[in-house]
């Protein structure tokens, strides 16, 4: 039995909702940086990632990153991938 916690009392979300609040916040965020430096680029997080690629697992994001499949980088100890590698894996072809 769900219990409603009240106003001004969080509640945990659940997998679907926070994958879908990624894919909003994906959506809302511009990766166009004409730069061409990645160090100047967004960094997005494994989850975000994940909901751009249409994969279900995080840790995938992670392994991909350490593979070097996607660019990223580890900064206190939580993984964040270049917005933009994951735009380029997107539009590689098959």
């Amino acid at each position: 039995m769900s219990v409603y916690p009240g106003p001004g009392r969080a509640r945990p979300l659940g997998g679907a909702e926070l994958y879908s609040g990624a894919l909003e916040v994906a959506a809302t965020r511009s990766g166009d940086d004409s730069s061409g430096d990645d160090s100047e680029a967004e960094l997005i997080t494994p989850l975000v990632a994940a909901a751009l690629l249409g994969i279900g697992s995080i840790n995938t994001v992670k392994r991909w990153v350490r593979d070097g499949r996607l660019a990223g980088t580890i900064r206190n100890g939580r993984y964040l991938v270049y917005r933009r590698s994951v735009d380029r894996l997107m539009t590689k072809p098959g």
